[in-house]
């Protein structure tokens, strides 16, 4: 497990580069750099505060980290720009004073030894892992000591070993399920030639049933020939077929003549209906012509029309006469709420009306 840091214009270090594997020790004499690198480590996943860390002369510090796993994160900090994040070569995160979700999803924090916390760079990985040593030895048998953490190490270990098993055994499965499902795909080699048979097939269906339907229309058109040729046969010998003439306008008067009969009939039928119950009717004498009685028909429908006019003028004057009312209704409230509104006045202040 492999973790390359590079530091840039942090406190004494320019630009160094260095990488951890497995126990790396950094050695040195005092103002060379030791502590710089680990404030440096501690600043990606801390967001120091402030910006008196960066190398005089420098714009800003930068600090970047690489891990095994494909994953990186780079801090740049300084006076000059706004304290800014860049994960996995992605888009810049500005988070102001705090640490970004995705640093924090790295999963790198301290660990409590000593009766203080110190910051071991762990990647996520359970196993080999690869951390810097920055304090005294008794703090780190203490750590290193850490019957909790070593048992939730332990149990990770078999979990670990557990899922490789159940992994293994999937795989084992899906390789079986793949030679089988090569087995059956070569049964199905050839099948193109199949599909191709069977488009020509679909065609010939088409066209048979296209032919099939001609077969049915001269089916039809052999059996009407048939029936014409028996009646041919059946009127042999007819020499001569006489038409009897008519006179069309004869006929549409005498249609009508039927039509006006139909009419008066109904009439008659309602006639005797109005008048059941009716024991005695007097009819008056009537001695004048077709002509007068036919006047006086037309002067009876004539008064029928007028009688019904009648009526519905009668029914449209009390309609008129209840909307005069409702007017009148209004009218006096609207008047009776001028009079409450120039009451104190006296007077009309328009046009001088005393109230």
């Amino acid at each position: 497990m492999a973790i390359r840091v590079r530091v840039q214009n942090f406190q004494s270090i320019k630009d160094s580069s260095i990488e951890i594997d497995g126990f790396t020790v950094v050695t040195g004499s005092n103002n060379r750099g030791k502590s710089a690198l680990m404030r440096a480590i501690h600043g990606v996943f801390t967001n120091t505060k402030g910006t008196s860390f960066v190398r005089h002369g420098a714009d800003y510090s930068s600090v970047e980290i690489e891990f095994d796993s494909g994953e990186k994160v780079c801090w740049e900090k300084g006076p000059k720009i706004k304290p800014r994040y860049i994960v996995n070569d992605g888009e810049p995160i500005y988070s102001g004073r705090e640490v970004p979700p995705e640093v924090a999803a790295l999963d790198i924090r301290p660990i409590v030894a000593g009766g203080q916390p110190i910051w071991p760079q762990v990647a996520r990985q359970i196993v080999d892992v690869a951390f810097l040593v920055d304090q005294p030895g008794s703090v780190i048998a203490e750590a290193v000591s850490d019957v909790e953490r070593v048992g939730a190490l332990n149990r990770a270990l078999k979990t670990s070993e557990s899922d490789r098993r159940s992994a293994s055994s999937t795989l084992k499965v899906r390789r079986t399920d793949e030679q089988s499902l090569v087995g059956e795909l070569e049964t199905y080699e050839g099948l193109d030639e199949v599909i191709d048979q069977s488009s020509g097939i679909e065609g010939s269906i088409e066209k048979a049933a296209h032919l099939h339907g001609v077969i049915g229309k001269v089916t039809d058109l052999h059996a009407a020939w048939v029936k014409a040729t028996s009646e041919v046969e059946h009127l042999a010998g007819v020499d001569e077929i006489k038409i009897p003439r008519w006179d069309l306008y004869d006929l549409l008067k005498e249609l009508q003549e039927m039509r006006g009969l139909r009419t008066r009939l109904q009439d008659s039928r309602q006639a005797v209906e109005s008048l059941t119950g009716i024991d005695e009717a007097s009819v008056p004498n009537f001695n004048g012509s077709v002509v007068a009685a036919t006047n006086m028909a037309s002067t009876l429908v004539d008064l029928r029309s007028l009688r019904d006019r009648i009526l519905i003028v009668r029914a449209q004057i009390i309609d008129t006469q209840k909307d005069i009312e409702t007017t009148d209704t209004e009218r006096s409230s609207a008047d009776k709420a001028v009079e409450d509104l120039l009451g104190d006045h006296g007077e009309c202040p328009v046009c001088g009306t005393v109230f």
